[in-house]
């Protein structure tokens, strides 16, 4: 973790996890100086915007590219950034469980279905298509629409709670279609794997990689659900000491986020089913405030300056075209195959146009399919500045849109 790196022949300087500074302080020292400039301009950026009438998300974001590489590099993708954004997302999307409500996000399940289905494969297409602009080969081309047929409904939800609207129709739909989204998004991946290795590999393993473990997961999701919750409640309620139900949530949406991915699916999805599970058998009071305060006091600023850190100008400035063109196609696909969606299913224009600005956003997971292809060899290192920057254009925007929506929407 803790690394000196040489430039310039005498000039050094100290890097720590994400941390870069010239040497001159000591060790931790440069560890908290950042995390509390992280905390304190995001909190000063997010009350900015909106006085500006910008959602405050948006203020946040930015707090990446002021602060990273962009312009001030104090802030660098890094090993310690991952970590602590990752468990922000897990937390975010396990207090998004939590205030789901169950019967609206069962009600509105089959426009879900409907919004997921034309989210995941218009975009798929579309990027296809433009792999195939970028010169890429074909099997590159399709990996490609993998990443941006994948939503990534955190910032969503964040917009929502901070809207208070994530217990509406219109949110459950959003949640409904981004779960689904990402489940079909990591089958698409476990097939193309699976498509890649076909010459080798073991026709058991393909099945269990495509979709046993999947079958499995949720198997075990039930039964935990169904008898381990109940006797864990019980359990808790014994102990008179007030940080135990709060530290055996946190050990549990862990272990779900962890059983998530070691079944082929993304740990937020373990954790928003575990939080979801908390909701409806009506245990999640004892620890709904606590767990949101330490995640929105230091672990969700630290996810949201790391999508704004994962780019730099120069090369945003070096590729414009294919970066607009690339944005611009990542918006329309969305928006509109998802705007589509919700009209057949009989929503108005203000609701549908909320719940395709609301499916807009790429963030994490497509940076994480992004990373999975480049180290699987999927698709050239090449293009990497490319599409980082095109997923954190939509991240950015999203938050955006879904402001402009929100008025005229009924939710």
């Amino acid at each position: 973790m803790l690394q000196v790196l040489f430039s310039g022949g005498r000039k050094r300087s100290l890097r720590i996890g994400f941390f870069r500074f010239k040497e001159g302080m000591k060790g931790m020292e440069k560890i908290y100086l950042a995390i509390a400039l992280v905390l304190g301009v995001s909190q000063i950026f997010g009350v900015l915007a909106s006085r500006m009438g910008l959602p405050k998300i948006v203020g946040e974001l930015l707090v990446g590219v002021v602060l990273g590489p962009s312009l001030l590099n104090i802030v660098q993708p890094g090993e310690f950034l991952h970590i602590f954004s990752e468990i922000g997302v897990l937390l975010l999307m396990f207090i998004a469980g939590m205030e789901t409500d169950f019967k609206k996000l069962k009600a509105n399940l089959k426009p879900s279905i409907i919004v997921a289905l034309f989210g995941v494969i218009i975009p798929l297409v579309a990027f296809l298509l433009f792999g195939k602009y970028l010169h890429m080969e074909t099997m590159e081309s399709f990996f490609v629409g993998i990443i941006f047929s994948a939503t990534s409904v955190s910032i969503t939800v964040k917009i929502f709670m901070d809207s208070d609207i994530l217990q509406t129709k219109v949110a459950a739909i959003v949640l409904g279609a981004a779960v689904i989204d990402d489940i079909l998004a990591v089958l698409l991946i476990s097939a193309y794997k699976s498509v890649d290795q076909l010459a080798t590999a073991n026709i058991f393993f393909m099945l269990w990689d495509l979709l046993l473990s999947k079958i499995l997961f949720f198997i075990m999701l039930y039964l935990f659900y169904k008898f381990a919750l109940p006797w864990i409640k019980r359990y808790t309620e014994k102990w008179t000491w007030s940080f135990l139900p709060v530290t055996i949530t946190l050990i549990i949406c862990f272990f779900w986020g962890y059983f998530a991915e070691l079944m082929g699916l993304s740990a937020v999805l373990g954790s928003f089913f575990f939080g979801l599970m908390l909701a409806i058998s009506g245990t999640k009071q004892r620890v709904e405030k606590e767990i949101d305060l330490i995640a929105n006091s230091i672990f969700i600023p630290l996810f949201l300056t790391s999508i704004g850190a994962a780019i730099t100008l120069s090369d945003i400035w070096g590729n414009v075209g294919p970066i607009a063109l690339g944005t611009l196609l990542a918006i329309i696909t969305k928006l509109g195959s998802c705007y589509i969606a919700a009209r057949a299913s009989k929503l108005s224009r203000p609701d549908s146009f909320l719940i395709g600005s609301g499916m807009m956003s790429r963030g994490e997971m497509a940076l994480v399919t992004l990373n999975i292809g480049i180290s699987l060899h999927f698709i050239g290192e090449d293009y990497y500045s490319i599409f980082v920057a095109i997923i954190v254009m939509t991240t950015i925007l999203s938050p955006l849109f879904i402001k402009l929506a929100l008025p005229k929407s009924s939710h």
